[in-house]
């Protein structure tokens, strides 16, 4: 049944690539036309800001105003709940309703998005050349409406859509010559473009219902729409003073697939389907609807997230199946075939239990899981050796075989449930850690903590049964081998000197714990996929054209590298979120980004995406100019801002550029330090124009009149809808001004009839502004960001910054560190909670298994032996030291003390047969060598794939686990009972010079 229900489970359990991490931030847009950046910071983000800090768990804002829009970032604590941030995010939406009632009138739009970490399931690319935007649109929806009945799609989305409107460009000159406003013309389009119910006719018999036909039906009945009936009867249409056919809206957002103008349909999986399974239907799709197109049409697939999630279960499957055969086959090496087939069979078992309790829990596979089973491997048979061997020795005794396996599984089953509580009791605390980083690497210790609860079971119920059928006496008694000799050998020397001996493990462990200076320092490794992006920025805040010609020079040297296959541009903004460690960015003018596709073989130059990435750089730094070029690795996960930042906050500006100015100075000082920048855009210019109220009074106009024509001419406006062939199309009526000259010779009527020249009543000129405010707390602030060249590190380079930013002065500025050193401490610091808590929980389940407050604190001294062989293990194998190296080394807290218990349950057993003290420990490590080295011998070859084979995220882990566990369980071998014996020789001398004190007192 738990094959049946295990392989079942395996097969319908959702698998994803990453695990679902719920981000405590928001994005809050806010739409506000016409408004400049100054006004929007004071009229919209100062009002969001103040309010949002009276929201529970809220951590900071930071905001940018521009031109008509307001972005703000808006983070909580991220120590808090996944319960508490559904609570947040609930208040959020209650509290924007009350902020709505505070804002100015002209407000558009409010969008708010609290699910930053979603990530696209797939990016299909349509375009063709010489197809239009409104055809390729056709074929998508096509696309979309047989993609969107598949049971595992969730949503489907397209984007770059080139939307169309009806155009009446008015001609100002010729307008003029009727003394007409372009306000005139847009409301008799309105009031030409109506249908209102007329009622009906009844009569003796029937009713019948009156029905006008008042809607434009072609453009041409608009174009030949009356507008002016002149005193000579000549009769003036829309056409005599305007062109009026059908075209694009301007747009701040487009889509280029391979340097063709096109679309992306983005879908979306449903969470708790199996994606691999899911992509499979999708693909089937795709492959008849690519038949079905027009060979001139290419579909291309940016993004397909099924294909990565199989590559990624393969990858760790494959070390999976690697490690359990490595740990089955150590097993045979050191019990014989009989035995470890045996033992061996808790492997499955357990890894079968747990699946069953993944689907019923509802835990998904994914890299985690899969990485927290392989973890498990080694210790799956840990309970079984133990429990087969105590067998075995009754058998070898003469015992029969029924009675052997019921008292050589009722003799260990107390000290392996103990061992098993503490190692769960090790591991329960990652459980509880705040929501991003405990939803990344929960499923280590879920998978642990099943897995291990599992393989109690089976080496409580299942072991002793196999062992009854298959066991046997020994044939010959085990001879000590030359390893087993040299530790008893060197035991004996620890026991004649126990103060050097614990005074020179004290000394190796300072000394390993220094080498934590040579090691490098790292959040998250560069992601293995075949894909790298290219961020853009340009100096031109409110051009998107420009920023269109600065992509295609992008695209140009892209389509020069033999190593590119494929490339999306999205200009306008970000592309949609295509990777977990990539941020979404708030669409603006001047922003751009590429994804690009890569095949290193096809060009044979690069043997990775860093050498790849570092040629683009250099090319881009030396042909592009206006703008920023950054071009990207793929991470595992992302942080909200860059590798290297540092943030300024004051109140006056001028402080801040010139604390700004400093910093990225000592920065580009930096060896290693690239791509220096700072988040402050070039200074925009507009045209600035000021009514002189008095005149415009004098003339019979308000300040309202000339800024209504004013933007109808600029901007235009929406008179009314035109209905054709079920679809709508707004008509927008524009002026035909191209240069100043002709906006200060646009003529204004007045309500007197009067028709006044805009340069007689405003003044209009040319200077600069402020595009864009950005804020940090409520205050005015600038962030100096930076990337590493290859072969350096982000956070040793920012810490040699921080150093020189401390022999600065920065008069009315916070200077705030951020980037991956703050995240990796912040990350740090909730594990090295969650170790100590676990080390308390540790104590207390000892001290009630030995009911002694001494000999939990003798067995502890493991886990600070286990710090030697991980430093160690970690600067010999050259890994960093970052997040997962660090989980490494607290996960051995509750692997490397089972040693230690075994070996001192064994020596208090012996004591209380009457063995002195030095003896017992003497003999526990001779009895106890075979089971500790075997079990700790499968734990470190069941992670061998993974540190040697395995992805470059959970190396560091494996290496740490590795070194620490071998180097731990030899120093705990020696140092466990050295100790021990120097403590309790203390105790019983005391307890004896008590007796006798007593003894005298009583005579």
């Amino acid at each position: 049944m738990i094959i049946i229900f295990g392989a079942y489970s395996y097969h319908t359990i959702p698998k994803q690539e990453y695990p679902e991490v719920p981000a405590p931030a928001a994005m809050i847009t806010v739409i506000y036309p016409g408004a400049s950046a100054e006004e929007v910071e004071i009229l919209v983000t100062q009002k969001f800001e103040e309010k949002l800090t009276e929201l529970r768990n809220y951590d900071y804002t930071s905001s940018s105003s521009l031109n008509s829009a307001a972005a703000i970032l808006l983070v909580l604590d991220m120590d808090i709940s996944e319960s508490e941030l559904d609570q947040s995010w609930n208040e959020l939406y209650r509290m924007i309703e009350d902020i709505k009632e505070e804002l100015p009138d002209g407000i558009a739009e409010i969008d708010i998005n609290t699910n930053l970490i979603e990530t696209t399931g797939m990016l299909i690319g349509l375009s063709g050349d010489g197809y239009s935007y409104e055809q390729l649109v056709s074929y998508g929806e096509r696309l979309k409406n047989r993609l969107v009945k598949l049971g595992g799609i969730k949503r489907f989305d397209i984007i770059g859509e080139q939307e169309k409107e009806i155009k009446v460009e008015v001609d100002l000159k010729k307008l003029d010559l009727y003394q007409l406003s372009l306000s005139q013309i847009s409301s008799i389009l309105a009031a030409q473009n109506i249908q209102m119910p007329s009622g009906n006719i009844q009569d003796e018999k029937m009713k019948f219902y009156v029905n006008q036909e008042g809607l434009f039906q072609t453009l041409d009945e608009i174009a030949n729409s009356i507008i002016d009936i002149r005193e000579d009867k000549m009769v003036v249409r829309l056409k005599d003073v305007a062109q009026v056919y059908m075209g694009e809206k301007d747009s701040n957002y487009k889509i280029r697939n391979n340097g063709e103008n096109g679309i992306i349909l983005v879908g979306y999986f449903k969470g708790d389907l199996n994606v691999v399974t899911a992509g499979k239907e999708v693909r089937k799709v795709l492959e008849d609807f690519k038949r079905e197109l027009p060979p001139d049409i290419s579909i291309d697939e940016i993004v397909y997230q099924p294909d990565e999630v199989a590559k990624s279960v393969d990858h760790f499957s494959a070390n999976l199946l690697g490690g359990i055969f490595i740990v089955i086959l150590v097993i045979m090496m050191g019990m014989g075939l009989r035995n470890a087939s045996t033992v061996s069979f808790a492997i499955p078992l357990s890894m079968l239990i747990t699946f069953i309790t993944m689907g019923i829990m509802g835990i998904k596979i994914h890299m985690i899981t899969i990485t927290g089973l392989i973890m498990a491997l080694g210790m799956l048979v840990d309970n079984a050796i133990v429990v087969s061997d105590a067998i075995q020795n009754k058998i070898d005794e003469d015992i029969d075989r029924l009675t052997a396996c019921i008292e050589g599984t009722k003799e260990v089953a107390i000290p392996i449930l103990s061992s098993t509580l503490t190692t769960i009791a090790a591991f329960s605390p990652l459980l509880f850690l705040p929501a991003t980083t405990g939803a990344f690497i929960g499923g280590i210790p879920q998978m642990i903590i099943i897995s291990l609860t599992a393989s109690y079971g089976i080496a409580i119920l299942i072991t002793p049964l196999l062992a009854f059928l298959f066991f046997r006496k020994s044939r010959k008694k085990e001879k000590a081998g030359k390893v087993k000799g040299a530790f008893e050998k060197l035991l004996t020397l620890g026991m004649r000197y126990k103060k050097t001996t614990l005074a020179l493990a004290f000394i190796i462990l300072v000394f390993s714990l220094s080498l934590s200076g040579v090691l490098q320092q790292q959040l998250f490794p560069k992601s293995e996929k075949d894909m790298i992006y290219i961020d853009i920025q340009t100096e031109y805040t409110s051009n998107i054209d420009k920023t269109d010609g600065l992509v295609k020079e992008v695209e140009a040297v892209l389509g020069e590298q033999p190593e590119i296959t494929a490339y999306t541009s999205s200009i306008g903004g970000g592309l949609p979120k295509f990777d977990l460690s990539i941020m979404p960015q708030s669409n603006a003018p001047n922003l751009a980004q590429i994804a690009i596709r890569v095949d290193l073989e096809k060009g044979g130059r690069f043997k990775s995406n860093e050498e790849l990435v570092r040629e683009l750089q250099q090319i881009y730094d030396k042909r592009v100019i206006g703008a920023s070029v950054i071009v990207k690795e793929l991470e595992v996960q992302g942080g909200l801002g860059a590798p290297i930042q540092i943030r300024i906050k004051g109140d006056e500006m001028e402080d801040i550029l010139s604390a700004k100015e400093k910093i990225k100075e000592a920065l580009e000082d930096i060896e290693g330090s690239t791509n220096v920048r700072d988040d402050l855009p070039q200074l925009d210019y507009q045209f600035k124009m000021k009514v002189d109220s008095n005149k415009a009074l004098s003339y019979g106009l308000t300040k309202y009149d000339i800024q209504k024509e004013v933007n109808l001419a600029l901007m235009g406006r929406k008179a009314t809808i035109f209905r054709e062939k079920h679809q709508e199309y707004d008509i927008l009526v524009k002026g035909d001004i191209k240069k100043l000259e002709d906006l200060k010779n646009l003529k204004i009527k007045s309500t007197t009839g009067l028709q006044v020249l805009l340069k007689d009543v405003a003044d209009i000129r040319f200077e600069p502004v402020i595009a864009q405010v950005n804020r940090y707390e409520g205050e005015r602030a600038i962030a100096v960001q930076g990337e590493v060249l290859p072969g350096y590190n982000a956070i040793d380079v920012q810490t040699v910054l921080e150093e020189k930013i401390k022999d600065m002065d920065f008069p009315g500025v916070t200077i705030i560190p951020e980037g991956e050193k703050a995240d990796l401490e912040g990350d740090m610091g909730n594990i090295g909670i969650a170790a100590l808590f676990a080390v308390f929980m540790l104590f207390i389940i000892l001290m009630i298994q030995f009911n002694s407050v001494v000999q939990p604190g003798i067995i502890l001294v493991a886990v600070p032996l286990s710090l030697i062989g991980s430093m160690i293990a970690l600067v010999v194998f050259m890994q960093p030291l970052s997040l997962f190296s660090i989980l490494g080394v607290v996960s051995l807290m509750g692997v490397v003390i089972n040693n230690a218990i075994i070996l001192i349950d064994y020596i208090n057993d012996q004591r209380k047969e009457g063995i002195g003290i030095e003896s017992a420990c003497t003999k526990a490590v001779s009895a106890r060598f075979r089971p500790v080295v075997l079990s700790t011998t499968t734990t470190v070859f069941g992670l061998f794939p993974l540190a040697f084979f395995g992805n470059d995220l959970f190396r560091p882990m494996a290496v740490a686990f590795m070194g620490g566990l071998m180097v731990s369980t030899l120093l705990t071998l020696v140092v466990v009972p050295v100790l021990y014996s120097l403590i309790e020789s203390k105790i019983e001398a005391f307890k004896e010079n008590y007796r006798h004190k007593k003894l005298k007192v009583n005579m």
